[in-house]
C-alpha cells in the first residue's frame, strides 16, 4: 500500500476534531515552507559571489562590525 493510501485510510477514520488538528498542522507546514522560500531570497553560488566580490578594496570584517555597532 502507498504513502498516499495509508494516509488517506486513516484520515478517512478520524473525527471532526482530529481533522481539525490535521488540518491545522498542514496549514503550519505550509506557512513554514513559505517562510522559508522568502528567507532564501537569491540564491547566487560561491564562484558567482566570490566573482562579485573579488573587486572590492573593503575589508568587509570591518563593515559588519561596524553595522553591528550603529545597532548597539
Amino acid at each position: 500500500m502507498q504513502l498516499r493510501d495509508k494516509v488517506y485510510d486513516k484520515v478517512s477514520k478520524m473525527s471532526i476534531s482530529e481533522l481539525s488538528l490535521v488540518y491545522e498542522q498542514i496549514e503550519l507546514m505550509e506557512k513554514m515552507k513559505t517562510a522559508s522560500r522568502r528567507k532564501r531570497g537569491c540564491q547566487y553560488s560561491i564562484e558567482e559571489i566570490l566573482e562579485m566580490t573579488k573587486s572590492s578594496k573593503k575589508s568587509w570584517a570591518d563593515e559588519v562590525k561596524a553595522l553591528r555597532e550603529e545597532r548597539i
